[in-house]
């Protein structure tokens, strides 16, 4: 269908063009000033067609057969697969590529921050649970506790630190 498009659009052009070039070749076979003021004046083509119908006829006619193959084109762009008219305004839209949001890469990286802040807390708390039911004389849980807080730790340890290289960025505005 897009080629049937681009095609009816590529002749209708030309149908006009040359309507248009005839209309232009009769007002300089009916004077030299109806010529130069075709080319020159805007809309003065438009007069010269009802004064001199006889000379302009064809090549107004040709251009409307243009105009109309203009016209189909841009129907058949407007039209879906199941011959339903397409909202204007999504034309434009259709087939262009989807181009992530810009963001500020200072302002991301704070946003997903706050999110490690919050699973920490989740953390914190499950682990305190834990603490305080934690059998002392199980070495094997003690161990297993153990590890868990220290990578509890070091998580939050290196949040704190990119939290501070984040709100030394000079592209921070507020306070995280």
């Amino acid at each position: 269908m897009n080629i049937a498009i681009l095609v009816l659009s590529g002749v209708g052009a030309l149908v006009v063009i040359v309507g248009s070039l005839l209309l232009l070749v009769a007002a300089f076979r009916v004077s030299l000033g109806w010529g130069l003021a075709s080319v020159l004046v805007p809309f003065a083509g438009l007069v010269f067609i009802p004064l001199h119908w006889a000379e302009a006829r064809r090549g107004f006619f040709v251009s409307l057969v243009g105009t109309l193959l203009l016209g189909g084109a841009a129907v058949l762009v407007t039209m879906n697969s199941q011959g339903e008219p397409k909202a204007a305004m999504n034309l434009a839209f259709e087939n262009a590529p989807v181009q992530p949001a810009i963001t500020d890469p200072v302002a991301a990286q704070a946003a997903d921050l706050e999110a490690v802040f919050e699973e920490l807390k989740v953390r914190h708390a499950a682990l305190e649970t834990r603490r305080a039911s934690l059998n002392l004389a199980d070495p094997a849980a003690v161990e297993t506790f153990n590890r868990e807080a220290t990578a509890y730790h070091r998580d939050l340890h290196q949040a704190r630190a990119e939290k501070v290289a984040i709100s030394e960025s000079p592209n921070v505005v507020g306070s995280l």
